[in-house]
C-alpha cells in the first residue's frame, strides 16, 4: 500500500502541474497574446522596457544611461547601477533624451541623435562658429555676402583654393553646422510620428586641419599671426604640389544632403524601435517598498513593489513572454529609479522593481504613486 502512494502521489502532483501549466499557457493564449496593446506615452510614472543587444542600462544618481559593452552573463543578481566604465564601448545614451524623444520633445530628440552619432558638443561652440544649415546652402547656391563670409570662416575657398583671409580661432575649432534631422518616433497603432532633432555638425576643412595640427601651431603657446599665414602657405603649397586640394562646396553638400541626414537618424530610429512604454500612472493603483539585504552584507538595496490594473498586468505579461530576454527601468518624475534585468515572465498584479540603491530613491517612487488619482495608496 506504501509503495502503491509512493508513485500516485508524485503522479498526482505532476498531473497537478500539467493541468496548472496548461491551464496557464490556455489562458495567455487566448486572453493575453490576442490582445491589442496600443503604445502609450510615458508620463510621471513610466516603466520601459528595452530588447538588449550588447548593452545595458545602467542607473547612478538617479540618471539613466544606455551603455554598450561587454557584461558578461545578465544574472538576477546584478546590480543596477554602478561603475560601468571598465565595460563600456561606444557612446553613453542618456535614457532622459530617448523618453523624452518618445514624447516628440525636439531638445531631447536632438541630444539623442548626437549621443549616438558620438557628435560632442559639451564644450558649447563659441557663437561666431556655428552656421545655420540655411546660410551654408545659401552660400553654396550663389549668396556672395554668405560664401564670402563662410569662405573667410573656413579659411578656405569653396573650390579648395587658398582663401584670401584666414581666421585662426577657426582654424582651431572648424565651424559647427546647425542641421536639422528629422527622427521618425514609433507612435499608436503602428504609426509613425516625426520629431525633428537639430544637431551641430563640426566641420573643418582639409587645409585648416593641417595648419591646426602643424608642430609649430600644436605646439606654440600663442602662435603671432605672422606664424599662422607662415604655415599657412606652407600647406597650401603642399596640397596644391600633391594634388590634395579639396572639393569643400562637395564636401558642404556631402554634410547637408538628405542621406546624411537619414544616416544620422537611423541609430536613434533603431533604438526607438526596442523601447516599449509598458505601463504609465494610469495603470498604477498603488506601491509599497522593502529593503533587502545585499548579498555582501554591506547594507541593503530597496525593492518597490508596484500594484497595477489588470491591462498593465495583461501588457507587462505579454511583453516578458515574448523578450525574456529585456531590462526595464523605472522613471519617476524624470528621476531613473532602478533598471532590474528580467528573469521571467511577469504575469502578476504586484511587481517588483529590485535593485534600488537608495531607499530615498524608493520612497520618492512610493510617494509619487500616493499622488495619482485613483492609487490605492492616495
Amino acid at each position: 500500500m506504501t509503495k502503491r502512494w509512493s508513485v500516485l502521489i508524485p503522479a498526482f502532483i505532476l498531473g497537478a502541474f500539467a493541468l496548472w501549466w496548461g491551464g496557464n499557457l490556455a489562458y495567455y493564449k487566448v486572453f493575453i497574446e490576442s490582445q491589442p496593446f496600443p503604445r502609450i506615452a510615458p508620463d510621471d510614472i513610466s516603466l520601459i522596457g528595452l530588447q538588449l543587444r550588447d548593452e545595458r542600462i545602467i542607473v547612478s544618481n538617479g540618471i539613466a544611461q544606455l551603455v554598450r559593452g561587454n557584461f558578461g552573463d545578465f544574472g538576477a543578481d546584478i546590480e543596477s547601477s554602478g561603475d560601468m566604465s571598465g565595460a563600456a564601448e561606444g557612446p553613453r545614451v542618456p535614457m532622459k533624451a530617448l523618453i523624452g524623444t518618445l514624447r516628440l520633445e525636439p531638445p531631447a530628440a536632438s541630444e539623442l541623435v548626437a549621443s549616438l552619432n558620438e557628435i560632442d558638443t559639451a564644450d558649447n561652440p563659441a557663437p561666431e562658429s556655428i552656421w545655420d544649415e540655411r546660410d551654408v546652402l545659401a552660400a553654396l547656391e550663389g549668396d556672395a555676402k554668405a560664401r564670402i563670409k563662410l569662405e573667410t570662416d573656413l579659411s578656405t575657398r569653396l573650390d579648395g583654393s587658398a582663401s584670401d583671409a584666414i581666421t585662426p580661432s577657426l582654424i582651431r575649432t572648424g565651424i559647427f553646422i546647425r542641421t536639422r534631422v528629422q527622427v521618425q518616433v514609433p507612435g499608436a497603432a503602428g504609426k509613425k510620428e516625426a520629431v525633428v532633432a537639430e544637431i551641430l555638425q563640426p566641420y573643418r576643412t582639409r587645409i585648416a586641419s593641417e595648419v591646426a595640427n602643424h608642430k609649430l601651431i600644436r605646439e606654440g603657446f600663442q602662435p603671432t599671426r605672422a606664424a599662422w599665414e607662415g604655415v599657412y602657405d606652407e600647406v597650401w603649397r603642399s596640397a596644391q604640389e600633391a594634388g590634395s586640394v579639396e572639393d569643400v562646396a562637395g564636401s558642404l553638400r556631402s554634410l547637408l544632403s538628405e542621406e546624411r541626414r537619414k544616416r544620422l537618424a537611423q541609430p536613434a530610429e533603431q533604438l526607438l524601435e526596442r523601447v516599449t512604454v509598458l505601463l504609465n500612472s494610469k495603470f498604477v493603483r498603488g506601491a509599497d517598498y522593502e529593503a533587502v539585504p545585499r548579498p555582501n552584507g554591506k547594507g541593503d538595496w530597496y525593492t518597490v513593489n508596484l500594484q497595477i490594473s489588470t491591462e498593465g498586468r495583461n501588457r507587462l505579461w505579454r511583453y516578458t513572454h515574448e523578450r525574456p530576454r529585456c531590462q526595464l527601468l523605472l522613471v519617476v518624475d524624470g528621476v531613473a529609479i532602478a533598471a532590474p534585468i528580467v528573469q521571467h515572465e511577469m504575469k502578476y498584479s504586484t511587481i517588483a522593481i529590485t535593485g534600488v540603491a537608495d531607499e530615498d530613491l524608493a520612497q520618492d517612487a512610493v510617494n509619487a504613486v500616493k499622488g495619482v488619482p485613483g492609487s490605492e495608496t492616495s
